[in-house]
Formats: structure tokens, sequence, C-alpha cells
């Protein structure tokens, strides 16, 4: 026994309990620690793969924009293409009018002088 009444022997078993009680806590805190790196490289891992497809995605995205303004631009050249054929037609269109128009003159013309001449339409 020691001074105290107690015996030198419980001391060592008591401290024998708190060094087994710190590892047992330690131990705890490991397999936490082990747990929460576990679910931390998950979601690491799960992260990765978002960014990938994420990445993925963009170039996609980017590809497509530039087929859309490849096609947005040979459509815009077929508009121009179209219209300078538009502008030609209407050019003809407005010549032969012009044309037509020119000869329907002649025709007023001839007929009124023909008339002045004492000419009618029909009679000879």
């Amino acid at each position: 026994m020691n001074g105290n009444g107690e015996k030198s022997g419980d001391n060592s078993l008591a401290g024998i309990r708190l060094v087994l009680e710190e590892i047992r806590d330690l131990k705890k805190e490991l397999a936490e620690d082990r747990k929460q790196a576990a679910e931390d490289r998950k979601q690491f891992a799960e992260d990765r793969k978002q960014f990938a497809e994420d990445r993925k995605q963009a170039a996609e995205d980017r590809k497509q924009a530039a087929e859309d303004r490849k096609g947005f631009r040979e459509s815009i050249d077929g508009i121009r293409d179209a219209l300078v054929v538009i502008g030609k037609v209407g050019r003809r269109i407005i010549q032969t009018q012009e044309k037509h128009t020119g000869l329907l003159v002649e025709i007023r013309d001839i007929l009124k002088s023909q008339r002045r001449n004492g000419r009618n339409g029909g009679s000879h």
C-alpha cells in the first residue's frame, strides 16, 4: 500500500485503463478519418467525372456552335446568291416591260396617224 491507502497495483491498472481508453479513442478517430478520407476520395472521383463530362459537353457545344455558324454563313451566302438572281430577273422584267411599253407607244402612234390620215381601223 502507498501513503493514501491505495495499492500501487490499483494505480497501475488505472493508468493502463486510461492508456487503453486513449488507444480506443484514437482507433475510433482513425476509423472516422479513414471513412472521411474514403468519402472524400469518392467525392473527388465523382467531381472529376462530372468535370470530364462538363468539358466534353462544352466541346460538343462549341462544335455545334461552329456548325451553326457555318450553316448560317452558308444560308447568308445562299440568300445573297438568290438576291443577285432576283435582281437580274427583275432587271430583265423591267427591260422587257420597257420594250413592250415602247412597242405599245409605237402601235398607239401608228393608230393615231392612221386615224388622222382618214383611215379608220376597219374601213379601207
